[in-house]
């Protein structure tokens, strides 16, 4: 333990790879990451250690099949991509870039929008924070589809390229129904293909019934 926070030895033996031959930049790197820990109110894993770390993980060879994909995915503007993964973290990656290289983006999120933006480099990227309750410092949007349909169209036509991200797809079934989620997807994901816009979709498999992924990656 340290400061009463568990560690684990991967995690130690992950921050000593990369600071290896200095002791005190070991010391400064594992207090980022309790840091954080502290900060967002989540326990130290291999996962947010590495985030935390980017700046060096990024000179290291890459290890593990997410962060190969997300260096490698080819992101065709026009197109739906769906994102399995437990937390968001390489979608909203993916999301950024794509954003990026375009006219900005809308981000539809369930998670707390001053956390994100914290945690990722979204530059000017609008976000809506996907709740039925109300907020004096973000932008909420509640789960009603057409609303969120209307938002997103909106945001498209200011420019002619960006990036528009959906992470909470569970809450919109909760709240809805599976058929007519499903039915908002198939609608954005045509209006989507008309354009030079990019659709990315986080889900994380755990959250919906097997079959209603399996229906969602058919599409």
């Amino acid at each position: 333990k340290d400061a009463g926070v568990e560690v684990e030895e991967e995690v130690l033996a992950t921050i000593a790879t990369l600071v290896s031959d200095n002791v005190r930049e070991l010391g400064g790197a594992l207090n980022r990451v309790l840091a954080f820990s502290a900060l967002m109110g989540e326990p130290v894993t291999l996962e947010m250690t590495k985030e935390v770390l980017r700046d060096l993980t990024a000179q290291e060879p890459k290890r593990g099949k997410a962060r190969v994909e997300d260096a490698e995915r080819d992101l065709k503007p026009g197109g739906a991509y769906l994102v399995k993964e437990e937390r968001p973290t390489d979608c909203f990656r993916l999301f950024s870039r794509a954003a990026a290289g375009g006219d900005g983006g809308v981000l539809i999120t369930r998670s707390n929008p001053k956390r994100v933006r914290e945690k990722f480099d979204l530059g000017s990227v609008r976000i809506l924070w996907l709740t039925d309750r109300e907020s004096s410092s973000e932008d909420t949007i509640p789960p009603v589809l057409e609303r969120i349909i209307y938002e997103i169209e909106e945001f498209m036509k200011k420019g002619t390229r960006g990036a528009i991200l959906i992470d909470g797809i569970e809450y919109l079934v909760s709240n809805n129904s599976f058929d007519a989620v499903l039915k908002f997807l198939r609608r954005l994901i045509d209006h989507v293909s008309e354009t030079r816009y990019t659709f990315l979709l986080s889900l994380s498999p755990a959250t919906l019934k097997e079959q209603e992924v399996k229906i969602l990656e058919r599409e």
